[in-house]
């Protein structure tokens, strides 16, 4: 789990304000938000209820990502959208 904490911490530095890890429950709640005009309303609708984030987008790293913390850790991932104030990606991940 420490490896995992560690590569978020370096790979967002730069982005400290807006990166929180919490541990709770033998679960860790990794919560990344960005800033940008965020994500359509109607493409986040659609990966708050698909399985597959391919299904819906030709982003590939999206859909590795998903299928990595889902498949590969056990974990979830979910975006949250805030009109003209970015997303917020909430990932889950089982302690290790």
């Amino acid at each position: 789990m420490q490896l995992r904490a560690d590569s978020f911490s370096t790979a967002y530095a730069w982005h400290e304000d807006f990166v929180q890890l919490e541990e709770a429950n033998k679960l860790a709640d990794i919560t990344l938000s960005e800033l940008t005009a965020g994500i359509a309303h109607e493409m986040q609708n659609s990966l708050n209820f698909v399985t597959n984030f391919s299904e819906v987008s030709t982003d590939l790293g999206l859909s590795l990502r998903y299928d990595i913390i889902t498949k590969g850790y056990g974990g979830t991932l979910t975006v949250e959208r805030r009109d003209g104030q970015g997303a917020e990606f909430d990932l889950t991940l089982p302690h290790a």
